[in-house]
């Protein structure tokens, strides 16, 4: 993997807009092609710390263990852009297979991205009981804005906070969008 800069250009305005792609070289019947694995956008990042970012981000996708430390921003830069990845290609396994079960050995596994679960699945229970889709939905709020509503609700009664703390905790600490299913990303 590598970090490329792309370089586009308004038609109509001509301004020049730069942003950049983490890209793979893939082998195809036409040749070698570059396949491109995450948008990355406008991050920041200099051209000295391209090869060092791939490099980190392609440990994190294998489950290597880095040798070298990077200074904290980048690293945080990193493990998001992985887990990025790993929804992007979890959400595309589960649209492409059919369900494929394997015995493995728990002993060798190891945990990564802790979430927690219990009470979010209390309170999801409670909501649907409550039929709260069906209310909203009649109500005319979008079906996509409902993961929303919910988890706004539910992290007020789990972790109360600030509507960015409640944010951030049901996008980083919690497994509720795996019971409600993730809202529309504008």
């Amino acid at each position: 993997m590598f970090v490329k800069k792309i370089k586009k250009r308004n038609g109509k305005t001509q301004k020049l807009y730069e942003y950049l792609h983490l890209v793979e070289s893939v082998r195809t019947e036409k040749g070698p092609r570059q396949r491109l694995v995450l948008n990355l956008g406008n991050l920041d990042l200099s051209s000295s710390q391209y090869q060092a970012f791939a490099k980190r981000v392609e440990d994190i996708l294998t489950g290597q263990h880095s040798f070298t430390e990077l200074d904290e921003n980048l690293e945080k830069k990193a493990s998001e852009s992985a887990r990025k990845i790993f929804k992007k290609q979890a959400s595309e396994l589960s649209e492409t297979t059919d369900r494929d079960f394997q015995s493995i050995d728990v002993n060798s596994l190891a945990a990564e991205l802790h979430r927690s679960l219990g009470a979010e699945y209390v309170c999801h229970s409670v909501w649907q009981e409550l039929r709260m889709d069906t209310f909203f939905l009649q109500q005319g709020v979008s079906a996509h804005v409902i993961p929303i509503l919910e988890a706004l609700i539910v992290g007020r009664l789990i972790d109360p906070g600030s509507e960015r703390h409640t944010k951030e905790w049901v996008e980083k600490r919690s497994a509720l969008y795996e019971l409600t299913g993730p809202p529309l990303r504008c």
